[in-house]
């Protein structure tokens, strides 16, 4: 498996083909994101595919969040759509909902990606193999 430093474009849309459209210099921006989430700190078998993973979940959730997203040379990846409430154990993620321009939550008539909670879900059985929770007694 490569390092973390070595994953590139090609790696990240070999596991994840349905990002094929992606230009490459977004999907390294948002690789180089995602390194900072990722580091030598999680079990090393893990690196990789969490780095890969929360990748997918950034571009899902761009794409779910109605940004663009400027990559340099001019040249800008649009997306559309919403996210507004995902909970992944004890962990939630919450973005404002952009038709009503207020806080997202229940209710609000938006709902998350289905791929960006697939990703996030993933992501975060990972992060729980390296980080396990702790009891305090």
């Amino acid at each position: 498996m490569p390092n973390l430093a070595d994953v590139t474009a090609a790696d990240f849309k070999a596991r994840y083909p349905s990002f094929d459209s992606k230009p490459d210099a977004y999907v390294t921006a948002v690789l180089n994101e995602a390194r900072g989430e990722v580091n030598d700190a999680w079990i090393e078998q893990d690196q990789v595919p969490a780095l890969l993973v929360y990748t997918a979940y950034l571009i899902a959730s761009e794409a779910a969040a109605g940004a663009s997203v400027a990559v340099g040379d001019g040249l800008n990846v649009g997306v559309s759509g919403a996210l507004t409430e995902v909970w992944v154990g004890d962990v939630k993620a919450k973005f404002a909902d952009v038709k009503s321009g207020s806080g997202g939550g229940s209710g609000s008539g938006s709902s998350i990606s289905p791929a960006a909670a697939l990703y996030w879900s993933e992501f975060e059985r990972l992060r729980r193999r390296s980080f396990p929770a702790m009891m305090v007694v």
